[in-house]
């Protein structure tokens, strides 16, 4: 399971955004690998994102930090603040979902005492930078907050994320019990019942609509692979109406099961429905129809060499 599973990208870069505001540090969401989930520059410095990551090398050694306190933080299960090798306090959050690391949350780019410029610039230096005066400017508009204003905002950050997690975890698998319960309720809808090895029943209940319909023919379909079924009788005994549209979908029903090889027996039709359809002029001359459920099996038993034998009893 990823973050990103459970979490829409327009949350975290909210939370990003208020976290940044509320605390003055910044803040970057990555996977287990370290790749960032969200963008996160637009939340960083500008000491970080001109100046220590903009070489190869600097993306990477900020890289090998991030790491560090990543795998930290997964062995403590907890906030780690440390000290950067470029002197920023930074701290990397675990982020969890039911006891598994699913990705970490880094942020900080701080400072807890005013800057020692005289040792940034000798840090530019060292680092190549030609533009020295840019890269103090840069530094000194680092914010100075105190180490214990630090570790709170790791600990909530740790408690919000973690928080989030579990609440959409929670919202995905009611997801995934609601799309089980809409599969089993498209079954009950269009139910399929072997009686023998090659016929099948599908007894319908309700009205049928145009989506219902599409769900008759695929479950139908899929019956008769399955089944390698040679008769499929369709009971409506349970629908109150067929029109036009209800009876076009039904000989569309017959001639696809026809493709591979089943015929199609309808039964159930009542009184009422059987008027409708004289009056609609509705064609079912491609069904074969039987008044009830028990004449259609009988038929459908004739169709394939078999017929109902009456068990005998042993007193008889």
């Amino acid at each position: 399971m990823k973050l990103i599973d459970l979490v829409d990208v327009d949350t975290l870069e909210q939370l990003q955004r208020s976290f940044c505001k509320a605390t003055g540090m910044s803040i970057g969401i990555t996977d287990l690998e370290g790749n960032p989930i969200v963008p996160s520059k637009d939340f960083w410095t500008r000491l970080c994102t001109f100046y220590h990551r903009q070489t190869p090398e600097g993306e990477e050694n900020c890289h090998r930090n991030d790491a560090r306190a990543g795998a930290e933080a997964a062995r403590t299960r907890k906030p780690f603040i440390y000290r950067c090798n470029r002197g920023l306090i930074d701290f990397a959050v675990p982020v969890e979902m039911k006891g598994e690391l699913i990705a970490y949350m880094s942020g900080g780019q701080v400072l807890d005492e005013e800057p020692d410029l005289e040792k940034f610039g000798r840090q530019a230096e060292e680092l190549g930078i030609e533009d020295v005066d840019g890269y103090l400017e840069a530094v000194k508009e680092i914010n100075v907050i105190p180490k214990a204003r630090i570790e709170g905002a790791a600990n909530l950050l740790h408690i919000i994320a973690n928080t989030i997690s579990q609440l959409a975890y929670q919202r995905l698998i009611q997801k995934e019990k609601a799309d089980e319960m809409e599969k089993t309720a498209e079954a009950l809808l269009t139910p399929i019942v072997p009686i023998t090895d090659n016929i099948l029943i599908m007894p319908l209940i309700g009205t049928i609509d145009t989506p219902r319909s599409q769900k008759i023919m695929e479950s139908l379909l899929h019956g008769i692979s399955q089944h390698q079924a040679q008769v499929v009788i369709i009971d409506i005994t349970g629908v109150p109406m067929v029109d036009t549209s209800v009876a076009n979908h039904l000989l569309q029903t017959a001639r696809a099961a026809a493709m591979l090889g089943s015929r199609v027996v309808l039964v159930g039709i009542s009184a009422e429905i059987a008027q409708t359809i004289i009056q609609l002029e509705i064609d079912l001359s491609d069904i074969t129809t039987i008044a009830d459920l028990r004449g259609g099996v009988e038929f459908a038993l004739g169709l394939v060499n078999k017929r109902i034998v009456p068990i005998k009893s042993e007193f008889e």
